[in-house]
């Protein structure tokens, strides 16, 4: 039997007013992070660059509902681009609240407030209700129009008062970055110019952006929908239109382009072609997210001889993008100890899924940079990448940042060593802090990340030179060692109750390093026993734990500030 729906498309500001549902209560709850908070924000801005157009239009995406035995509408997909847009929509107005003496700010904040949030009264009902922990949070610190006159960050929920409030912090993080997000652009603006951009960014999001609602007439046809449109399927992805392009634009280079696209096919395997194509772009032209990167491409590569020209590029960076995200063995950057150096950082690098440095390091390849260039390159983004995984940052300002510095990289005429140069100083200038990064690595629980702990430790050990080519760089291979253990025998033995040993267990200083399962059997014996194994150890850092007279947390205090200091000096 057909499935019963109907489907409309509507700009956001049209959807918006009209909306009137409810999150319902199965639905997980508000989940966006950083990156995908970002990717919104960087979509609208470049939008708002093109200019306000009525008709240029960008989808937004699909909303799936139905209807409940009450008639009230429900959101099966899309409530974590509703619950956003009426985030950033708050943002708008709040901002919008400093700026009353503005002719027309009054006027947009009513029409953001009444039409396109709702202000909670019969007529103007609120647009979108949540359910759960965050439906009071929500309505009263979001949706509500507090009338404030000066813009500050939602106060999240901490200590006792933050347990079970997950989700709500989540919604108020969200309308925070949003927030330092648009006064980051209207940073140095008068008064006048701030509501300029605040009106013209509010048009594009509600005139040019789009959804296309399929509302079904029950919640198991709702579904059925939401899975099909979410199962793998055969869509075409962005290196499947980009081909039809080339190939149909290639004129009398035709055979040419298919040659090397073939290619490349083999060199890559399995690995997602469009991903390399966007990797490789951002190394050369500006930047683009994968939604945008068709767009870009045909936009730019438009006729036979720049077609030629980019497959060329492409071309020429495939093996070596195949190596540093496949499993095959490198063949570049082996014939001297600069580039092996690189290659030991390239698979650290890729146990922890870095990706975001990848343009900067294609954009050495094709520039022919030096094996020497290339390893101080990669040791530069290695710096900055770990001390941002450290904090647990988002990526997205990491991957614009490189993709910069790639460009530069590609493009500039200035000699390449002087470039190196400038770019490793540009990274170092833009890295966190070094008291911020020693700070969170003195209390940082590595039992969350263990493949973390183990960079961390084997980048200060391969960090001195003769110690360098001894750890073999095989993951399988190295493995961490408590040296205060995870089930000691004695805890009195190490000075410790059961709370001081969970506290210190998982602490870098308490960490060490060892090759196969040699000493495993010492696992939970004294120090005094473990010493006299570590002593034979082929690994700088675990020999030297023979020297300590004894083992307890102000040992482990004092080995965690050496190391981090180490590492901080890389």
């Amino acid at each position: 039997m057909a499935l019963n729906v109907k489907t409309k498309d509507s700009v956001m500001f049209g959807y918006l007013r009209e909306l009137n549902a409810t999150i319902p209560t199965y639905q997980r709850s508000y989940e966006w992070g950083q990156d995908q908070i970002l990717d919104f924000l960087e979509d609208l801005y470049s939008e708002w660059e093109r200019g306000v157009d009525s008709e240029s239009r960008y989808f937004f995406g699909p909303i799936i509902t139905t209807e409940d035995e009450n008639g009230i509408t429900q959101v099966i997909d899309g409530q974590q681009r509703l619950t956003t847009s009426t985030i950033f929509l708050a943002v708008l107005r709040d901002i919008l609240n400093t700026l009353k003496t503005i002719e027309g700010s009054i006027d947009l904040k009513g029409i953001i407030q009444r039409d396109l949030i709702g202000d909670g009264t019969t007529y103007y009902e609120y647009k979108l209700t949540q359910i759960g922990s965050i439906a009071d949070d929500f309505r009263n610190k979001i949706q509500k129009d507090n009338h404030i006159e000066t813009l500050e960050p939602k106060t999240l929920y901490a200590g006792k008062k933050s347990k079970g409030m997950g989700k709500v912090n989540n919604i108020l993080r969200a309308y925070n970055q949003i927030l330092d997000y648009i006064t980051n652009k209207t940073d140095g603006y008068s008064d006048q110019e701030k509501y300029n951009f605040i009106n013209e960014i509010c048009n594009v999001f509600t005139k040019q952006f789009f959804v296309v609602e399929i509302s079904a007439t029950n919640r198991t046809e709702a579904f059925q929908i939401f899975q099909t449109i979410n199962a793998r399927g055969l869509d075409l992805s962005a290196a499947d239109l980009i081909k039809s392009d080339f190939f149909g634009n290639s004129g009398e280079n035709t055979e040419e382009v298919t040659d090397m696209w073939n290619q490349i096919v083999t060199d890559l395997g399995d690995l997602n072609f469009s991903d390399f194509i966007r990797y490789s772009w951002n190394s050369k032209y500006a930047f683009t997210t994968a939604r945008g990167l068709y767009k870009s491409v045909s936009k730019t590569i438009n006729d036979s001889s720049k077609i030629i020209k980019f497959m060329k590029m492409l071309k020429k960076l495939s093996i070596p993008y195949s190596e540093l995200n496949g499993d095959s063995e490198p063949t570049f950057l082996i014939e001297s100890e600069y580039g092996r150096q690189a290659i030991y950082i390239l698979q650290e690098l890729k146990e922890l899924k870095f990706k975001t440095f990848q343009p900067l390091f294609l954009a050495a390849i094709n520039k022919d940079a030096s094996d020497k260039n290339i390893l101080a390159l990669v040791e530069a983004s290695a710096n900055i990448l770990i001390r941002n995984k450290i904090l647990n940052q988002g990526t997205n300002w990491l991957e614009k940042l490189f993709s910069s510095l790639a460009y530069e990289l590609n493009n500039s005429d200035k000699p390449t060593d002087d470039l190196v140069k400038s770019i490793i100083d540009k990274l170092k200038s833009e890295q966190p802090d070094d008291i911020i990064i020693s700070t969170k690595l003195n209390s940082f629980d590595f039992s969350t990340d263990i493949k973390l702990a183990r960079y961390i430790l084997r980048r200060i050990e391969n960090n001195k030179e003769f110690e360098k080519g001894l750890v073999i760089f095989d993951n399988k291979k190295v493995h961490i060692e408590h040296i205060m253990p995870q089930s000691p025998i004695d805890l009195s033995e190490w000075s410790v109750d059961e709370e001081a040993h969970a506290n210190y267990l998982w602490k870098i200083g308490n960490l060490t390093l060892l090759l196969g399962t040699k000493n495993s059997s010492i696992g939970n014996s004294s120090f005094d026993i473990k010493k006299q194994s570590y002593a034979q150890s082929d690994i700088r850092m675990t020999r030297e734990l023979k020297d300590y007279e004894k083992w307890d947390p102000s040992m482990i205090d004092q080995r965690t500030e050496m190391l981090i200091n180490e590492l901080l000096n890389l």
